[in-house]
């Protein structure tokens, strides 16, 4: 396939990918709204608006850096993965550590408090998952991403369907969520272990602490653009009770 062939390839399944994904947010948002109301709506879009927050804070900007350099040596693909992925799984857990610690004194409602305990757990894999999304893109293989993305989004609208029509409550919905992202996680890394490289232990702390040196200014516009997301809505959770967030959701 030549170059265009493959550029246009690559851009029509992330869009597509990306397309998935937000409908399947709308179809769930709907079912919520119609099942859980207004109050668990609020819940479940406070729950993912903190997830996202954390999440890309997590990974550093890890993404973008990962996909420029591997695009340039593609030959270090394991080591750059191997590295980013357990300075980002350490994030992560520091990430989660610090939210669980301040939680209590967000005001939270019951509920809502519970169901932040329930998706910080999705930060390792949502981290990780970033990181190996990034593989695809630079060895153009994007193709697996929408596979994945794909059948991440229908198993999740499904289970939680299933569960909010068994009588469940909205932490369930997240629940069911954060298994779906480990089985994302789970996915990729089969996928580039068949398809693009079979990845193997090659942790280096001195090559480790070049990698965050030099991801620096990719994590300070990860930052920003995460907490830039849902500012709205995060602003909302600490003013207003999760009735009227899901009201404005």
């Amino acid at each position: 396939m030549n170059q265009p062939r493959q550029i246009f390839k690559n851009t029509a399944a992330m869009a597509t990918a990306e397309l998935v994904t937000r409908v399947g947010h709308i179809i769930l948002s709907f079912l919520v709204a119609r099942i859980l109301q207004a109050g668990g709506l609020g819940i479940y879009s406070t729950a993912i608006a903190y997830y996202g927050l954390l999440a890309v804070a997590s990974g550093m900007g890890a993404q973008d850096f990962l996909v420029r350099e591997i695009a340039r040596d593609r030959e270090r693909t394991n080591r750059y993965v191997i590295n980013a992925s357990v300075m980002g799984t350490l994030a992560a857990v520091l990430a989660m550590v610090i939210f669980g610690a301040i939680l209590p004194y967000l005001g939270f409602s019951a509920d809502l408090a519970s169901g932040m305990n329930v998706i910080i757990l999705a930060i390792i894999p949502g981290t990780l998952n970033t990181i190996q999304q990034a593989v695809f893109v630079a060895h153009q293989r994007t193709e697996y991403l929408l596979y994945t993305r794909l059948i991440g989004t229908v198993v999740n609208v499904v289970l939680s369907s299933v569960l909010m029509l068994q009588g469940y409550g909205i932490v369930s919905l997240l629940i069911a969520y954060v298994v779906v992202e480990y089985l994302v996680m789970i996915v990729l890394f089969v996928f580039i272990n068949r398809y693009i490289i079979p990845l193997r232990w090659e942790f280096n702390l001195s090559s480790a602490g070049k990698l965050v040196w030099g991801m620096r200014s990719f994590a300070a516009l990860s930052i920003l653009a995460a907490l830039f997301a849902q500012p709205e809505v995060i602003i909302l959770s600490l003013l207003v009770n999760e009735e009227q967030i899901g009201y404005y959701s």
